[in-house]
């Protein structure tokens, strides 16, 4: 599904401008224990939840007017119903175009009625509904909460290979549980149509769906969303503003409130946004608010108020496809009083207000995605590499010429030093203030053995650097030979320039040659195969770990966790611990959130058995790291009564992923692994033969495909041989999709397999 799915394809923000947030109210003319189940927030904690990512959250409430019953054909909608107009509120200002859509909402005794008319000039299908250009619309019988939704996807296919329209539907019963896809209630009925710009949806949802009888005043949620996949920077046009992101919105649905033909007035505005722009060294910051409008304001002048005083006008655009947009943009200091709202006047005197929430952390946002950069990363001599960032410049600006880096130099086993007094891996802990916030981030440099290495005089021009390239794919359309014959021959000196160009400027290879030059001998020679944890990225990320604890007695992963009923009696027991790994999409939640996804949501798990069930978390946008797991694991042995012979590790989708690579890297460690729709490299998975391991997947997945897990159980299962691997389980569920966190609930079994391993003696 769409915001299942996002976490696989949110992309970077690549323009200098800051968040931009979408308005809620369109235009209308006015580490801890926890010993309890959490089902989910109660109304007044959602609540306050969304207020902290929107002070304007709950003052609007859309009447949508009664509409005649009408064919469901995508033929234009005229003046019927309520129409609003959405654009992607994290756009900004330099984006060569941008996605919108306008939206007519009615209803009548069959159903609630949805129109889209999109803008997207940049058609994309896939084989998935959710991997294209698509309309998602989301409805609930609550404004509030996540819980007891409908979710329709719709692609009107409007490519060669997929020409077609789509509909996918799925009823979700919570955020982290969530059936897909399923075929649509009973009575929906859908029509799509190709524009010269776009595409036309309409949906009719049945009232029958929902269980509830349509009158008026009855109040229901709305979220309706485009997705164009297509443009250069993915985009989003929405109703309303999901509080916490994409993948982890908690509250993020319109209210929406049945009215009598006629009711509710035609909103003109599409959305506003805040920016923070940089402006000079040491000159005040650049605030700007980005307006996108119908295009009938195109030329027409509006006046912005700041904190209800007049700061400025700005006027719209050329209007491109039916929409326009405007700009102002103003000077404020971040040392003073903050500006907390901006008010839009349009022509004919409706005004629109947006809160604009902290623009420093706007700038601090800008300023935290500076690159940093060593001269060289790759280095010769005993003297370590200064720090800087890539484009000073702009830290000046963003910062007003006002921030400090400290940065502290560790040696492989993450000691601190002051020199490189030796050949190998060296790290590097740089930390950053500016803007009132300290950021610490982590680095690897590598010297090499030789001084003579890196000396450019000495052979690189003369050496004729042989470098083989096999089984490169056909699809370049370059001869196999420029592959397979000497680039230093066919380059020339070009390869080896860059080759030497990217020892000084590029992290990756110094991250490669330290892991490379740390693997053992027996990788070397093939005797056994690479780890997933010698690998350049892992082996850096293990090496992080090395270096967070060397300077701080902090978790690397906070968590969760439970205890048997029985623990704080029997006080000379020691108690097998059950680690659960959460999947991508878990990761934005508050901790809490995790007490409903995974082994550790069920009641009568803490209820009935003796395990000590812990559930870390991990920060969004990073997969699980086996060396953090490992030292959150040691940490509970040192600190609680685990019996370390019955560990057990378990996970589902990117957990299911950090169970295969957790337990291959440190296979002595575990008595025996659950991954759930996840996967390895077949030949890696060689690691764990003697592993007992029970494993699940749907073979209708479509996110992580179910050959993730058919490999590596098939590789292990041919090393057995003739004995066969009897502990080696895998347990394939026909037509199940991607969502199996069912199998924490319902294989009871599972959990008394899991209590019959234990580590073999060592």
């Amino acid at each position: 599904m769409k915001m299942f799915a996002w976490f696989h394809r949110l992309a970077g923000f690549a323009c200098v401008a800051g968040v931009v947030i979408l308005v809620g109210g369109l235009l209308l003319g006015g580490c801890q224990e926890n010993t309890k189940s959490l089902s989910g927030l109660d109304a007044a904690s959602l609540d306050k939840l969304a207020r902290r990512f929107d002070p304007l959250y709950g003052t609007s409430v859309y009447d949508i007017p009664r509409v005649p019953v009408k064919a469901i054909d995508a033929a234009d909608w005229g003046d019927l119903g309520f129409c609003a107009v959405l654009a992607d509120p994290d756009l900004g200002t330099a984006a060569p175009e941008f996605h919108a859509a306008r939206c007519r909402l009615g209803w009548n005794e069959q159903g609630l009625l949805v129109y889209m008319d999109v803008r997207d000039v940049t058609p994309t299908e896939g084989p998935n509904i959710w991997d294209g250009d698509s309309v998602e619309i989301v409805v609930g019988r609550e404004a509030k909460g996540n819980s007891d939704r409908f979710q329709y996807l719709v692609s009107a296919g409007r490519t060669a290979k997929f020409d077609r329209p789509r509909i996918g539907f799925s009823h979700i019963l919570h955020t982290l549980y969530r059936r897909w896809p399923d075929a649509p209630p009973e009575g929906t009925k859908y029509a799509t149509r190709i524009t010269d710009g776009g595409y036309v949806v309409e949906l009719l949802i049945p009232w029958t769906a929902m269980n509830v009888t349509p009158t008026v005043g009855l109040e229901v949620g709305v979220q309706l969303q485009t997705c164009d996949s297509g443009s250069p920077k993915e985009q989003y046009a929405r109703l309303t503003s999901q509080f916490g992101g994409p993948n982890k919105a908690v509250v993020d649905l319109q209210r929406i409130r049945l009215a009598e033909a006629g009711a509710g007035s035609e909103p003109v505005l599409a959305a506003m946004g805040r920016e923070m722009l940089p402006a000079a060294v040491n000159k005040p910051a650049e605030a700007a608010l980005r307006i996108v409008a119908d295009g009938s304001f195109a030329g027409q002048t509006a006046t912005v108020e700041i904190d209800g005083k007049a700061m400025g006008k700005l006027t719209f655009g050329k209007a491109i496809s039916g929409w326009t947009e405007g700009l102002m943009a103003w000077s404020v200091s971040l040392g003073d009083k903050l500006p907390q709202s901006a008010t839009v006047v349009l022509p004919g005197g409706k005004r629109a207000t947006l809160a604009l929430g902290n623009l420093l952390k706007s700038r601090r946002e800008q300023f935290n995605r500076l690159e940093l950069t060593f001269r060289p990363w790759v280095f010769a001599g005993e003297k370590l590499p200064p720090v800087a960032f890539k484009q000073p410049l702009l830290a000046d600006i963003l910062s007003g010429s006002n921030y400090t880096i400290k940065t502290r130099y560790f040696d492989a086993d993450a000691r601190p030093v002051e020199k490189a007094d030796r050949p190998g891996r060296y790290g590097a802990v740089v930390e950053i203030t500016a803007l009132g916030e300290t950021k610490t981030h982590y680095f690897t440099l590598y010297r090499v053995a030789d001084d003579k290495a890196l000396d450019w005089r000495n052979w690189w021009l003369d050496t004729n650097l042989r470098v083989r390239f096999e089984n490169m794919p056909e699809g370049f359309g370059v001869n196999p030979k420029v592959w397979t014959d000497d680039p230093g021959r066919i380059f020339g000196s070009e390869f080896k320039i860059f080759f030497r160009g990217s020892l000084d400027n590029d992290g990756f290879f110094a991250a490669m040659l330290a892991s490379l030059s740390e693997l053992p001998e027996e990788v070397l020679t093939g005797k056994v195969p690479l780890k997933p944890s010698q690998g350049a990225h892992a082996s850096h990320e293990a090496y992080v770990v090395k270096l967070k604890q060397a300077i701080s007695d902090k978790p690397i992963y906070p968590y969760t966790l439970v205890k048997p009923q029985d623990y704080d009696k029997a006080t000379d027991k020691r108690w097998p611990l059950l680690v659960c790994l959460h999947g991508a999409g878990s990761s934005g939640f508050p901790m809490d959130w995790l007490w409903q996804d995974g082994a550790n949501a069920q009641e009568w798990i803490r209820k009935d058995l003796p395990l000590i069930v812990v559930a870390p978390h991990s920060p969004p946008g990073e997969g699980w790291q086996p060396a953090a797991v490992i030292a959150m694991v040691n940490q509970l042995i040192k600190t609680m009564r685990v019996d370390p012979d019955r560990v057990y590790l378990t996970g589902i989708s990117m957990g299911g992923f950090g169970t295969w690579n957790t337990a291959a890297s440190y296979l002595d460690r575990f008595a025996a692994i659950v991954p759930l729709c996840g996967g390895m490299d077949a030949e890696q998975a060689i690691w764990l033969k003697d592993m007992p391991i029970w494993a699940f997947h749907g073979d209708a997945d479509t996110l992580v495909p179910v050959e993730c897990t058919r490999a590596p159980i098939k590789r292990l299962r041919e090393a057995a041989g003739e004995a066969g691997a009897p502990h080696i389980k895998y347990t394939e569920m026909p037509g199940v999709w991607h969502d199996i966190t069912h199998v924490y609930r319902e294989y009871r079994e599972l959990y008394d397999w899991l209590l019959q391993q234990r580590r073999p003696a060592r």
